[in-house]
C-alpha cells in the first residue's frame, strides 16, 4: 500500500484517512461533473423533443383542422372558417383550396334549398289548380243538369280561386 508522507507529525492511521479523504473528494468532483453532463444532456434532449413536438403541432395541427372540415363536408354539415391561410407554405395552399371547396359546397347547398322551396311552391300551386278544377267541374256539372243553386267554394289563399269563383258564382246568380 502506498502511504502518503507524514505531514506535521501525523500518525500512519491519519495518513490513510487523508488518502481516503482525497479519494472521496475526487469521486465527488467526478460525480458532480457527471451529474452536470447528465443534466445538460437531459436538458438538450428535452429541448429538442419539445421543439420537435411544437414543430409537429404547427405542421400537423392545420392538417387535422382541414381533415375535420372535409369530414364535416362529407356528412353535409356546415364548416366553420378555415384559418390556415396566414401561412406561406403548402399547408396554406391546401387551406385556400379547401376554403374554395367549402364556398362551393355552401353555394350548392343554397341552390338545393332554393330548388326544394320552388318544388314545394310548385306542388302547392298544382294542388290549388287541381282543387279549383274539381270545384269548377262540380259546379258546371250541376249547372249542365239544370241545378243553378250550387255555388263554387272560394279559397281565399288562392287568388285564381277567388277570381274564377267570383265570376262563376256571379254567372250562376244571374242565371238563377
Amino acid at each position: 500500500a502506498v502511504r502518503a508522507p507524514l505531514l506535521d507529525g501525523a500518525a500512519a492511521g491519519d495518513a490513510d484517512l487523508l488518502l481516503f479523504s482525497d479519494f472521496t473528494r475526487q469521486n465527488a468532483a467526478i460525480t458532480a461533473r457527471t451529474l452536470t453532463y447528465l443534466g445538460a444532456i437531459i436538458f438538450i434532449t428535452a429541448s429538442l423533443v419539445g421543439g420537435f413536438l411544437l414543430w409537429l403541432r404547427r405542421e400537423i395541427g392545420p392538417l387535422s383542422t382541414m381533415t375535420g372540415s372535409l369530414a364535416a363536408l362529407s356528412r353535409g354539415e356546415p364548416v366553420a372558417d378555415i384559418s390556415v391561410t396566414s401561412r406561406a407554405d403548402e399547408i396554406s395552399a391546401l387551406g385556400d383550396a379547401l376554403a374554395v371547396f367549402v364556398d362551393q359546397s355552401i353555394r350548392q347547398q343554397e341552390l338545393l334549398e332554393d330548388q326544394r322551396i320552388k318544388a314545394e311552391e310548385a306542388q302547392v300551386q298544382a294542388e290549388m289548380a287541381a282543387a279549383l278544377q274539381a270545384a269548377l267541374g262540380d259546379v258546371m256539372s250541376l249547372a249542365a243538369s239544370g241545378n243553378f243553386t250550387s255555388r263554387m267554394r272560394i279559397d281565399p289563399a288562392d287568388p285564381a280561386s277567388v277570381e274564377i269563383g267570383a265570376h262563376v258564382n256571379n254567372m250562376l246568380d244571374a242565371t238563377e
